[in-house]
């Protein structure tokens, strides 16, 4: 074996490994994200499955999984975001509700009433 191969050669087991590696920390992610899914934690399955998107880009079904989870999110997010701008309100607090409104717009690009 010649210098030149063994280098190849090497290079070639390291990507591999490092392709193994990348493939078993997205299946962590995709687990964690589905028993988040379970859990009703809309939030934390859309972080983990965009996680697992980074590690394996490509995956159509994954990449659909995570834009799902990340919608849920989102209008969780947004009605939380919501609710508490509007009692900021009521308290008299208006740099905070606009914090808060502004995170309401960033979500919600088409809400006119949060503008």
């Amino acid at each position: 074996m010649t210098t030149e191969s063994a280098m190849t050669a090497l290079k070639r087991r390291y990507e591999q490994r490092v392709a193994a590696a990348r493939a078993a920390q997205s299946r962590h992610f995709v687990e964690r994200g589905e028993a988040a899914i379970a859990a009703g934690d809309p939030v934390s399955a859309a972080n983990a499955l965009r996680l697992a998107v980074r590690l394996t880009p490509g995956d159509p079904l994954l990449e659909r999984l995570a834009h799902d989870a990340q919608s849920h999110a989102e209008s969780l997010l947004g009605d939380a975001y919501s609710k508490q701008a509007r009692y900021e309100e009521k308290a008299g607090r208006w740099t905070e509700a606009a914090s808060s409104w502004r995170r309401v717009c960033e979500i919600r690009k088409q809400d006119a009433d949060a503008r």
